[in-house]
């Protein structure tokens, strides 16, 4: 069985740190499992879109010269696309034209939340070329059950459901606390206008008003001008500087000790390309009750609809904390959380259905 992969995927692009999210998260761990699973890899950038117009043209003619190039030596079997679709469907479009031509199989994995509603609003040209993608694909991995089940009902193809995941590892690391009667409130992510940053502080200043003794966490990449806003903020709510803590980008393992502490994850995006969220995924790992939004796949993720805010405001938010510590149900949603992930969300799991799914597709004729 040739056991090579050339690996299509935003990694190894320069791209701000500002800018560097769940995707790239996502790729690296894919990487990790195929390496696991005996896989050689060879890697080739998607433009990035961060110069211009002109540079992603560009950048996008680079790519199509390299993939040719790489499809006429490379002796690999398959072809892993991490797609994002959008702007980049005629681009996906053109690299699949040319690997089609080549022996190698297809897989295709959407990388964000926003496949099925771009395909529903978009125009003939744009769903002719994403329907092309999706039928030259050998294999489709998905994120969510409702790419799944899209795939299925419009051209009765049948998705893998490849969730995002955590490392087993992290999960062997226990994770004994109770609540300290301080709650504590975390973040982590990209620090950036579309993650609504605003309406955490302004829900931590709402838990002060209510009585609840509170400090927030925020990790993660930002530009100096948003932070500048968001220390603006503190000061017109009179939020003591000393119970908000910016912290930055963190390596995984002391993020992972952050998320120890914490006691609620907020997580109120707006980000149209929400997919499923790592960050959501390792906080409810480590015992971290979210309180999320509707965004992308958090529904499905969570598993618990009380968890969930139908609409973007504070008092939402504040509430739903406030009704938690009232009922004495902290630790028993702990519990819960944690389950769920090792019910759905483990590097055991996914590792299993990429590989059977490869090992499918290499030995089909």
């Amino acid at each position: 069985m040739n056991k090579k992969i050339i690996f299509y995927s935003p990694l190894n692009a320069e791209v701000p740190a500002y800018k560097i999210g769940g995707a790239e998260a996502g790729c690296k761990r894919t990487l990790e499992i195929l390496k696991k699973l005996g896989f050689q890899t060879e890697m080739i950038s998607k433009p990035t879109g961060n110069n211009g117009i002109r540079g992603y043209l560009k950048e996008t003619a680079n790519s199509l010269k390299e993939i040719k190039k790489k499809l006429s030596v490379s002796d690999a079997s398959l072809f892993y696309m991490v797609g994002f679709y959008e702007k980049n469907i005629f681009l996906e479009w053109c690299i699949l034209f040319f690997v089609r031509k080549s022996k190698m199989k297809i897989i295709y994995e959407p990388k964000n939340g926003c496949m099925v509603t771009d395909y529903q609003k978009g125009n003939f040209i744009y769903r002719y070329f994403q329907r092309r993608v999706w039928k030259w694909a050998d294999r489709i991995f998905c994120q969510g059950t409702k790419y799944v089940q899209f795939l299925k009902e419009i051209l009765n193809i049948d998705g893998v459901y490849i969730p995002n995941f955590i490392m087993d590892r992290y999960l062997e690391k226990t994770v004994i606390r109770s609540f300290s009667g301080k709650t504590h409130l975390i973040f982590t992510g990209r620090i950036s206008p579309e993650k609504n940053i605003d309406l955490i502080i302004r829900v931590s200043k709402r838990l002060f008003e209510l009585g609840i003794d509170n400090d927030l966490t925020l990790i993660g990449a930002y530009k100096d001008s948003y932070k500048a806003e968001l220390d603006q903020l503190l000061t017109d709510l009179e939020i003591k500087k000393e119970s908000v803590y910016f912290l930055g980008q963190m390596p995984p393992d002391m993020l992972f000790e952050k998320l120890k502490e914490a006691d609620f994850f907020i997580f109120p995006s707006t980000n149209r390309t929400e997919g499923h969220s790592n960050a959501l995924t390792e906080a409810m790992a480590f015992g971290v009750i979210p309180i999320a939004s509707t965004a992308g796949f958090n529904r499905e993720i969570v598993g618990n609809d009380e968890l969930i805010m139908d609409e973007l405001k504070v008092e939402c938010y504040a509430e739903c904390i406030v009704n938690i510590l009232k009922s004495g149900q902290i630790e028993e949603l702990r519990q819960e959380m944690r389950q769920r992930v090792k019910q759905f969300y483990t590097e055991s799991i996914v590792t299993k259905r990429i590989a059977d799914a490869l090992e499918e597709l290499l030995t089909e004729s």
